[in-house]
């Protein structure tokens, strides 16, 4: 008889628990909102927009390339991941010579 790998260990509902409230602390609230409209098709009501928009990429490079030229993000119609964007980064994009 062939020897089963023991399961996994669950989620105590607890730990559950926790895992959201430290993300609601760390005030990364469109994590929550995200989870709900997947588990129940509707998120947290607000009246005030978003709950988070930010621009935190970016391309650093080193002083011996000379930057010839920067694309702008295009433009996005909501926050992000979203039906048309899967990723919460857009693509950022440059040109340099290294010559």
């Amino acid at each position: 008889m062939e020897k089963r790998a023991a399961d996994p260990p669950c989620l105590a509902l607890s730990d559950f628990v926790q895992v959201y409230k430290e993300e609601l602390a760390q005030g990364k609230f469109w994590g929550v909102d995200h989870d709900l409209r997947q588990a129940l098709g509707c998120g947290v009501s607000r009246e005030e927009g978003r709950f988070f928009e930010a621009r935190f990429d970016h391309i650093f490079f080193s002083p011996s390339a000379s930057l010839l030229a920067v694309v702008a993000p295009a433009a996005n119609s909501g926050a992000m991941p979203n039906v048309q964007e899967a990723s919460d980064h857009q693509i950022q994009t440059a040109l340099f010579s290294l010559a």
